[in-house]
């Protein structure tokens, strides 16, 4: 049994993972109103991409999962004309997928989604008069007969019994692309009847923006033209607009949604959400920290949502390990027990940090961590760091420390290709990463920061007591 089943919790409050496209996703997600709008607003464009792009850990994916499920229960409730079907999953390009193998692992899933999500509805209680989208669906002949549990082999997918004649093990890829498309085809007659929602999640897998085109190029024809199917991109900052450079993709991509960070006055929203959905009605619970700590925490984090529920989730296990006579239970005391395990993590973060870091990179750093770049820079910021600083080093030289501390992992970072066509990669964006932000903090607490301008950790948050000033 864990600590949150002891706390009064069915399960962890702090999971990091992008909320799903359910009726609890829905439930959990607080905050951004405006850029769930805009998102949702996209969904119903007819042969359009929307586009996400943001830092790593903002919530791209809560947002996108989120604004495709109510846009579904919309159509359910006869809010909306079109019928949009969340998919039963996201997808990832990564090198080395062909673009044939990626065609038809969507397939695959869109087949999934399309059964799965039958049943689902198939449960709720509501009126489907004048529905004629939904009508076809959920009484296609083909769809219906499949409702089963027949395994084609060597694919994974559960169907029920092929919907072709063939006596073989399964059937061929294209076949079975065409009984998917038919599918499509009944239940979405056209490009206003709707479609399923896919999303492409973390385009900076393929590292940059130029291999992210030519791999969404290839598919634009045999995906992303199919009636019947919705597309979403994400992608980190950067990503998503080097990909709208293509002349391929650029006249179906409708205008990023840029993502920025959730609001700190919304993490009491988001607590009270996760605290209502995991803990049974009139049931007591205990969590050893409350807004103003994660509020606190966010900021060290540098408003990075999913390093706070990360780290909040660590705190939570550094209490059960004091033993319940040490949990904290007044707010004066939840405030000075978050305080001494803040400190001690941030320095223990940062010894362990220095034994990989060079000073000239810490150089850096202090400067990243500014009240200027605010944890973000470009290139074109090498100068402005080299200037900021105590540095007497080449800008090329920071280019090598900056390209050693992304492979170390305290700086995220978005690619692209050079415009000569050599195939070497170039950085287009740095972010800092959590586990920079927690050595770093831990380096201001200690009074090390050695940089001319301001540090963030100056305002915007609570100094611990009785550290620095």
């Amino acid at each position: 049994m864990d600590q949150y089943t002891n706390w009064g919790f069915t399960q962890n409050p702090f999971q990091p993972s992008p909320l799903v496209s359910s009726e609890s996703g829905s439930r959990l997600f607080a905050g951004r109103v405006e850029e769930l709008n805009t998102a949702s607003r996209s969904l119903y464009r007819q042969g359009k991409i929307t586009c996400v792009e943001g830092a790593y850990g903002l919530g791209k994916t809560s947002l996108v999962n989120v604004a495709a499920y109510r846009a579904f229960k919309k159509y359910l409730s006869k809010d909306s004309q079109q019928l949009l079907i969340p998919a039963r999953e996201s997808f990832q390009l990564h090198a080395g997928l062909t673009s044939e193998d990626f065609r038809l692992k969507v397939y695959l899933s869109v087949a999934q989604t399309l059964i799965e999500r039958a049943g689902e509805v198939r449960d709720m209680s509501f009126s489907m008069e004048n529905s004629d989208a939904l009508n076809a669906w959920l009484n296609d002949p083909l769809l219906a007969h499949v409702e089963g549990g027949f395994n084609i082999a060597g694919w994974g997918l559960k169907l029920g019994k092929p919907p072709v004649a063939n006596d073989s093990a399964g059937f061929e890829r294209e076949g079975f692309i065409n009984v998917v498309q038919s599918w499509l085809q009944n239940i979405f007659p056209s490009y206003g009847s709707g479609g399923v929602v896919c999303v492409i999640d973390n385009l900076e897998i393929l590292e940059s923006a130029s291999a992210a085109r030519k791999t969404l190029e290839a598919l634009r024809d045999t995906l992303f033209n199919q009636q019947g199917l919705r597309w979403v991109f994400c992608g980190a900052s950067g990503i998503l607009t080097g990909v709208t450079a293509s002349a391929r993709l650029q006249d179906y991509l409708l205008p990023l949604v840029e993502l920025k960070p959730l609001a700190a006055d919304d993490l009491g929203d988001v607590l009270e959400a996760r605290i209502n959905e995991y803990v049974p009605a009139g049931k007591e619970f205990y969590l050893p920290l409350g807004t103003t700590q994660l509020k606190n925490l966010y900021w060290v984090v540098n408003y990075n949502l999913r390093g706070l529920l990360s780290q909040a989730d660590a705190y939570c296990e550094w209490i059960v390990g004091l033993g319940d006579q040490k949990r904290p239970v007044s707010e004066e005391d939840k405030d000075s027990m978050f305080d001494n395990w803040l400190q001690a993590t941030t320095k223990r973060n940062y010894d362990k940090a220095r034994t990989q870091v060079e000073k000239d990179a810490w150089e850096i750093l202090d400067v990243t961590f500014g009240s200027a770049l605010k944890g973000s820079f470009t290139a074109a910021n090498f100068s402005y760091i080299k200037s900021n600083s105590f540095l007497t080093i080449s800008q090329e030289t920071i280019a090598k420390h900056v390209s050693k501390l992304v492979t170390q992992g305290y700086l995220s970072a978005s690619f692209d290709e050079d415009t000569i066509g050599s195939g070497k990669k170039i950085a287009t964006r740095y972010d800092v990463t959590t586990k920079a932000c927690l050595a770093h903090y831990g380096r201001y607490l200690s009074k090390e920061t050695h940089a001319i301008e301001p540090a963030i950790w100056e305002s915007g948050g609570r100094l611990l007591r009785g550290n620095a000033e």
